[in-house]
């Protein structure tokens, strides 16, 4: 059964009253994320929720992880390295805000590793993991620099079997839903890496579940669904009950000179810095202007499915490597961003 939040459900008022839908709003989504690089795209596919009903984590756990402030996020992954010092192994990371009182590497690296420990054990016992302390990791670039990671490990495992053992964890009305997760598993299939994060706040975790894969360079043509593995995208029937049309999207991101050619464009307006569909019921690519680069959702609307011919187009040379962690770091910052671009859609109506 879908579970709402808060508000229900809206009404699209850019419709006539004989077409409107009612538009409703679901703890869950399921996100497809392409990022083009010039040496390499990265395909992923994240099932995403803030309810411990669709990813099944035990609620005393994820009640300690959002009473204490120190707890940035945690992250199993059999990414190889997870970071830096840790070759082939799979790992499990507690991410930890750094304490200003903490003057010198050493003090950082034993309160990164006094907060991981209070937690590891029951983190094993939810995922079915055995990791064991490796080492305390310190951050120093980009958006993750005032956060430390208690790093612990265990022995590697393919992504097929890792994404099977944490997708254990999804209800099982969304596991034989079909929709992403379907993309999700076959690209697990084929290697790469397979994740879950849990991002604790006091409005609830947003948990994340996440296959990736790296394939080649992509050129100047966007095939999101050529890089995903697959000829067409279908929706979870998990959302037939209802009309929920934020609730399956599709990303891009790309570094890029020139315009965009060949997309199938919908109307958009502009709610707090982010273009959001005009009309929730056309399925279509909504682009947020960016000098040089290229940042792209595809909403469904009423359709069920997306076919390649629906999401391809064309745009100019990608540009930089973004790079390592930060492709983990940067796959799951777009997928919990998607659930502000969720809420922004549904207040642009």
């Amino acid at each position: 059964m879908i579970l709402p939040v808060a508000v229900a459900a809206l009404v699209v008022v850019s419709l006539s009253p004989a077409l409107a839908q009612e538009a409703s709003r679901s703890t869950y989504q399921e996100i497809a994320t392409v990022i083009y690089e010039p040496e390499r795209t990265i395909a992923s596919v994240t099932l995403q929720t803030t309810s411990p009903l669709e990813i099944r984590l035990p609620g005393d756990l994820l009640r300690r992880l959002a009473a204490d402030p120190r707890v940035v996020s945690v992250v199993a992954t059999n990414a190889d390295p997870c970071v830096p010092g840790a070759d082939g192994r799979s790992c499990v990371l507690v991410n930890v805000a750094r304490d200003p009182s903490d003057n010198d590497i050493g003090s950082v690296q034993d309160t990164t590793r006094r907060v991981g420990d209070e937690y590891i054990a029951e983190i094993n016992a939810a995922l079915g993991t055995g990791a064991e302390y490796h080492s305390s990791f310190l951050h120093t670039r980009g958006t993750v620099q005032d956060v430390s990671s208690a790093v612990y490990v265990e022995d590697p495992e393919h992504s097929r079997d890792a994404y099977a053992r944490l997708a254990g964890l999804l209800a099982p009305e969304i596991r034989s839903s079909g929709g992403f997760y379907d993309a999700a598993l076959k690209i697990a299939e084929e290697g790469g890496e397979a994740s879950l994060s849990v991002a604790p706040s006091a409005q609830g975790a947003l948990i994340q579940l996440r296959s990736s894969v790296e394939r080649g360079a992509g050129g100047e043509r966007i095939d999101p669904l050529g890089m995903l593995g697959v000829g067409v995208l279908e929706r979870s029937s998990y959302f037939a009950g209802g009309f929920y049309p934020l609730s399956s999207i599709v990303q891009v991101l790309a570094q890029g000179s020139g315009q965009v050619h060949g997309a199938r464009e919908v109307p958009s307006r502009i709610v707090d810095g982010e273009a959001v569909p005009v009309d929730l019921e056309a399925p279509g690519w909504i682009f947020n202007a960016a000098d040089g680069s290229v940042s792209a959702r595809y909403v469904f609307g009423t359709d069920a499915s997306a076919s390649a011919g629906d999401l391809a187009f064309s745009i100019g040379d990608p540009g930089q490597d973004i790079g390592g962690y930060a492709v983990l770091a940067g796959i799951l910052a777009a997928a919990a961003g998607a659930a502000a671009f969720y809420m922004r859609g549904y207040r642009s109506q």
